[in-house]
């Protein structure tokens, strides 16, 4: 068994973000889900995001992309996948394809979510739902945003339609503070 300590060790070696990079300097807020392309880890909430923005003719504001591990018959093709990633591969994937904010819209509660610190090691923004560990992993950390208002209380009497409102909301409004804040 791996523990987090030693997962901690692993996500150090990524390599970070360059120092110039600025994932709001384009006017679209591009959302990545990192992780695996499954219920679990969100993939259906993501899928609503995606039907939400195309109702409401959002793609000018925001767009969606998947950076992580996908069976590629099973995955939405109205959503970008940017591939797999490593240590060496996920900050140079997030800024060739110019992504905002990473989104880890898990809907278990983990004990330990690596993906969410490989997305705090490299400096990207990041958007994690009110349940299990994560919370507590990127409270105080001015680049991430939790989505209380999805708890382990709420999440059984939510649809997916209505998370994914919540989620892009909250996305757009976060990014703006950021926008406005850390990288005016």
């Amino acid at each position: 068994m791996v523990h987090s300590d030693e997962l901690l060790k692993c996500s150090q070696n990524f390599k970070r973000l360059d120092s110039g990079y600025n994932p709001f300097a384009n006017k679209t807020i591009k959302v990545a889900m990192v992780g695996n392309w499954v219920f679990e880890k969100g993939k259906d909430i993501f899928e609503e995001m995606q039907n939400v923005i195309d109702a409401n003719n959002l793609k000018e504001t925001i767009s969606l992309c998947f950076i992580g591990y996908a069976d590629i018959n099973h995955f939405d093709s109205r959503i970008e996948y940017l591939g797999k990633y490593s240590p060496d591969t996920l900050s140079q994937i997030i800024m060739e394809n110019n992504v905002s904010i990473c989104l880890i819209p898990s809907v278990v509660c983990e004990t330990f979510c690596i993906t969410a610190q490989d997305c705090i090691e490299i400096g990207m923004p990041l958007i994690v739902l009110g349940i299990g560990a994560m919370k507590e992993r990127v409270t105080d950390n001015d680049k991430c945003h939790i989505i209380s208002s999805i708890s382990e209380e709420t999440i059984q009497n939510l649809s997916d339609i209505e998370m994914a409102n919540i989620i892009l909301y909250e996305t757009i409004d976060f990014s703006n503070k950021l926008r406005s804040t850390i990288y005016s």
